[in-house]
């Protein structure tokens, strides 16, 4: 926290002022130039086995090596030194009719070579350029990302099946992974001195060695009512050096009725080790929207207690004005795997009387174990700070209050084993095609309904995330509507090819600052105090043609396009980082025209 010193010769208070907001317009942007290089090679071999592996004869077989590194320097341009800034604001006095800064104040004998005091109480441009030299600089961070891998696969048909066309066919396979990261940081930045984002160094890695099996099973065949059933199953073995041993298996079958219609399904079980970045990305700021749940409270309510117990005063710290807490995100070495139980089943609709159209409509059903995420700081805070009498405040250990005013300082939000997520919906996918004497047109609409997505905390605690903004990460990826659709209709004759696209992404609800309520009724997280708005559902349309010309040259094909093209603004989501919107989410762009030439030999 940088202090403005009460012996600044720019204090009109005379009172040292230790939260001191402006713009600082007169240093310029802040700007990042990304330098990144990637290198790979593969090679392999493959062949078919001979008639020396006698029942394995005529199996196909193949071998390769992979090699990949990417290596990136970021450049920052506009981030201030922080200590310099502290000495800027710092004790100062005019001496011989120049500002200086003082070590010590009153004494002109402590001045500061190469600084001098900076005013932050003027107006855009009363910030000298002789205050702006020597307070900023230049950072450069850079990092790897290396995978050596070797795999081994065979497959090949065991034995025929007398009810079958088709024959038991197994495929088998080996791999070795080698995962290696490193990240270097500006030296300003690994100190904390940087006023914009401070970083931490770090590197890791580690080595997999995966054996797998697969089978597929055609046991019936061209019968009534059994045009095809057949089964597949499979199983992976695997083994990590920081995570252990462990196994996943899949089931699966297939009942093509008659040719119009198929039932399908799935279980199955899945394992997802840590990334490189998601163990050992360096800790970095970040300044999600937010409030201090303790900035102003009723005295002797359960809020307020919960925050004394914290350190603040009663009736709150008066940090009635942040609208952005600083947090720290990053790698943690200490995660475990995901695990994961899968269900699916659908069908498939093909019907001859309605040639060229499919229809598939499948329920799927997620169980993911330690989920890998952050909590949020909505989440942290609302849980450290809880207004409801019956809970026991939590994770307070990663809120850091200043002691003299006891306004956040910061709150640590690593990457962990946030809890459970269940989840199931169900996605269905139309395709058509109708050929006519003035061309060809297809139709297709793709469309998700979320039915359920709810995160269980290691505490215990439910966060019930379909149609609310409650789990994302430092407000980005947070959108879980009901419904998603995109669908399209396309137009071909002769070379030309003309289509129109459109994506709806549905509505859901935002608590204030994200504190709300998450009760049965799916509202926002743990209370609403301060109340909720509906974040409007989004509705883009897109258009395109295209000219195919083929001459003894290849193909080229010419392509002209509108992306956006009624300018539909995001829609307000006031807790995401990024102004009033969700990146991951909903286009920034606006409407966007492009051209393009493409020629294949």
């Amino acid at each position: 926290i940088v202090t403005v010193s009460a012996s600044s010769i720019y204090n009109p208070w005379g009172v040292d002022l230790t939260d001191t907001r402006r713009r600082l317009v007169e240093f310029g942007p802040r700007r990042y130039v990304d330098d990144i290089s990637t290198f790979r090679v593969v090679t392999g071999i493959n062949g078919t086995l001979s008639d020396d592996f006698g029942p394995a004869r005529g199996w196909y077989w193949d071998a390769n090596v992979n090699y990949g590194r990417t290596q990136g320097n970021t450049t920052t341009y506009g981030p201030l030194l922080a200590n310099k800034i502290q000495d800027a604001v710092g004790p100062s006095m005019v001496v011989d009719g120049v500002p200086t800064c003082l070590r010590t104040p009153g004494d002109p004998k402590t001045a500061i070579a190469g600084c001098t005091p900076l005013n932050l109480f003027g107006g855009a441009g009363t910030i000298t350029p002789d205050q702006v030299t020597g307070l900023g600089f230049v950072g450069t961070s850079r990092g790897i990302n290396q995978l050596t891998a070797a795999q081994f696969t065979t497959s090949g048909e065991l034995f025929n099946v007398p009810t079958s066309d088709r024959p038991v066919a197994l495929a088998l396979g080996y791999e070795f992974r080698h995962l290696y990261g490193q990240f270097i940081p500006d030296p300003v930045q690994a100190q904390g001195l940087s006023t914009d984002v401070n970083l931490t160094a770090t590197s890791g890695g580690y080595v997999a060695n995966e054996g797998y099996a697969e089978l597929s099973i055609p046991l019936l065949g061209n019968m009534p009512f059994v045009q095809a059933l057949e089964l597949t199953a499979a199983a992976r073995l695997f083994n990590y050096n920081i995570f252990g041993t462990d196994w996943t298996y899949n089931f699966g079958a297939r009942w093509a009725v008659v040719p119009d219609f198929t039932v399908r399904g799935t279980i199955l079980s899945a394992y997802r080790a840590p990334s490189i970045s998601e163990l050992y990305l360096g800790a970095a700021d970040n300044f999600p929207s937010g409030v201090d749940p303790c900035s102003a409270t009723v005295k002797g309510s359960t809020l307020d207690k919960n925050c004394v117990a914290q350190g603040v005063p009663s009736g709150g710290n008066g940090d009635t004005d942040t609208t952005q807490i600083k947090t720290r995100n990053g790698g943690n070495p200490g995660l475990k795997p995901e695990t994961a139980n899968i269900f699916t089943i659908g069908v498939v609709l093909t019907p001859r009387m309605v040639k060229n159209l499919s229809i598939t409509v499948d329920y799927w059903n997620y169980r993911i174990y330690q989920s890998l995420s952050t909590y949020g700081l909505g989440v942290i805070l609302n849980e450290c700070t809880p207004s409801d009498p019956t809970v026991t405040p939590t994770r307070c250990s990663l809120v850091h209050r200043d002691p003299a005013s006891a306004i956040i300082s910061r709150v640590d939000d690593l990457n962990v084993n946030v809890g459970t997520d269940k989840m199931d919906g169900i996605d269905a996918a139309v395709r058509y095609a109708l050929p006519t004497e003035v061309g060809r047109f297809g139709f297709l609409v793709d469309a998700v309904w979320l039915h359920k997505f709810d995160r269980t905390l290691d505490d215990g605690s439910v966060i019930h995330a379909r149609g609310t903004y409650d789990i994302n990460n430092g407000g980005i990826g947070g959108v879980y509507p009901a419904w998603k659709f995109n669908a399209g209709v396309r137009y071909d004759t002769g070379p030309i090819a003309l289509g129109l696209n459109t994506k709806f992404i549905g509505q859901y609800k935002e608590c204030a600052n994200l504190l709300g309520v998450n009760g049965s009724d799916g509202a926002c997280y743990l209370h609403d105090d301060l109340g909720s708005h509906t974040v409007s559902a989004y509705n883009t349309w897109d258009a395109f043609a295209t000219y195919t010309l083929r001459t003894g040259f290849g193909r080229t094909v010419a392509s002209l396009g509108i992306l956006n093209m009624f300018n539909s603004p995001p829609p307000v989501v006031y807790n995401a980082f990024t102004p009033q919107s969700d990146a991951t989410a909903y286009d920034f762009v606006g409407r966007f025209i492009y051209g393009r030439i493409a020629q294949t030999f």
